[in-house]
């Protein structure tokens, strides 16, 4: 199941940042037994209007479990 969450401070702009997380469940709990983080965004576009500083600044999620 996919699912949004607020993240980390931008570094660009401190706008809280926005990730898209995938929630990993198991048959024997409701709850999620995993979050995995697979994309990180700024409200304020700060990943489209300064794209090679927001890939210097902010850490890479690529499978981070969160």
């Amino acid at each position: 199941m996919h699912t949004a969450r607020t993240g980390i401070a931008c570094l660009l702009c401190q706008t809280l940042t926005k990730e898209r997380v995938y929630l990993v469940f198991s048959h024997q709990s409701p709850d999620p037994q995993r979050v995995v983080a697979n994309g990180r965004w700024c409200p304020t576009g700060c990943r489209l209007t300064n794209s090679e500083r927001w890939k210097e600044a902010m850490l890479p999620l690529h499978g981070v479990d969160a």
